[in-house]
């Protein structure tokens, strides 16, 4: 064990001696000093020892007087990493710098997300978070997900509950909205049940009551589904709470005109880049758009982030940001350029108004307004349930 510690305190080298006169060179060492343990014979004219590291130069002078070879093959102890440290100096700094940094960042908020947003916008939330300290670049440990919580949903009467979990440093804000549900009648409430739509019946199930409609009837909203008045053989009339539904076969039909403004466009096959540097919320542009007036046929943003994995994301990212110029032609769209865009939007529109519905089927065509515009018409046939409760007066 001291002999370890020594050799690592003061440093050691084993030396490979090679010549005619290595055993002389071994004498004239000890005579001189110098201190070899571990010697191998490895054969007749050579040896391997090891030594301090401090008789390095007296080992070199005396293997030259005795004309052999001298060579290190091995060093060991703290000069040499300490040495070796000193050359690595800017890398070690770079490691350190680097794990504060991390260590820095770790700690913080630098990505946001909300989920769970229907009704209420998303900006709404983000807003409310920044008002209670969750922001790009907040400590987590300063950060109270109780108070947090009390704040978003004090401040909108739209959510019913909401959570915030960090992942790295990522937060993540779930909302559940609040259901604008009919107040549901008590059980022992005599009630009918009315359509609230127009169309023709499919399915009906009566629960309770006495059926006013069958399969195949066209009714129209108001029209009595089940009546909660029961009249029986013996002519007693009795009041029940009707439970009922039914499935209908309904028609819609939507125009949306499109602006006379609205040109044919085409591509100039000419590409604008704009790049900005990301740090927090900070964006410092790299290369600038020109100010033109041209209109843009079509825009890509691609960005790139800094991350160590999924969950933790550096607050550096690249974004480029791609815009290619059009011409325009001075005349108005044809009605090929504009049909597909129309209707895939107005069935987007029909579908967010109708979200329980199901699509049955539906025809697209193109018209002309009485101004010569272009205009969409969508004639969709959807399969709905209704049936709603209402006290018998």
């Amino acid at each position: 064990m001291t002999r370890s510690v020594s050799e690592m305190l003061r440093g050691a080298i084993q030396i490979r001696v090679h010549g005619s006169g290595a055993e002389a060179f071994l004498e004239a060492c000890a005579r001189k000093g110098v201190v070899f343990q571990d010697i191998l014979r490895a054969s007749d004219a050579s040896y391997t020892a090891w030594a301090a590291a401090g008789h390095f130069r007296r080992i070199l002078q005396i293997g030259r007087q005795s004309g052999c070879h001298v060579r290190v093959i091995e060093k060991r102890g703290i000069p040499f990493f300490a040495r070796q440290f000193l050359r690595r100096g800017a890398l070690w700094v770079g490691a350190i710098l680097c794990a504060v940094f991390v260590v820095f960042l770790s700690g913080r908020v630098w990505t946001i997300r909300v989920e769970g947003c229907s009704a209420t916008t998303q900006a709404e939330i983000l807003n409310l978070l920044r008002q209670a300290g969750v922001k790009t670049g907040a400590k987590r440990s300063e950060i109270s997900l109780q108070d947090v919580k009390t704040h978003v949903i004090s401040k909108c009467d739209k959510l019913s509950y909401f959570t915030l979990n960090f992942v790295g440093t990522n937060a993540v804000a779930q909302v559940w909205e609040r259901e604008d549900t009919p107040e549901k009648l008590a059980e022992n409430v005599p009630c009918n049940v009315i359509s609230a739509l127009s169309g023709v019946i499919l399915r009906l199930h009566v629960r309770m009551g006495h059926p006013e409609v069958k399969i195949g009837d066209t009714i129209t909203a108001g029209t009595t589904i089940a009546s909660g008045t029961v009249v029986s053989a013996l002519g007693e009339t009795t009041l029940l709470h009707a439970s009922a539904d039914a499935v209908l076969r309904t028609w819609y039909t939507i125009r949306a005109a499109v602006p006379e403004e609205i040109l044919a466009l085409s591509s100039t096959q000419r590409m604008h880049v704009k790049q900005c540097f990301i740090f927090g919320e900070r964006r410092i542009p790299l290369q600038s758009i020109e100010n033109t007036e041209e209109t843009w046929y079509d825009k890509h943003i691609n960005r790139r982030e800094l991350r160590l994995r999924e969950d933790f994301r550096f607050p550096i990212a690249l974004e480029s940001e791609i815009r290619y110029p059009c011409e325009t032609s001075g005349e108005p769209a044809t009605e090929t350029a504009i049909s597909p865009m129309l209707e895939q939007r107005m069935l987007l529109r029909l579908r967010a108004s109708k979200p329980d519905a199901e699509i049955a089927g539906y025809t697209f065509s193109m018209e002309r307004s009485g101004s010569g515009a272009w205009m969409g018409v969508l004639r969709a046939e959807l399969i709905e349930t209704t049936g709603i409760s209402v006290p018998i007066s």
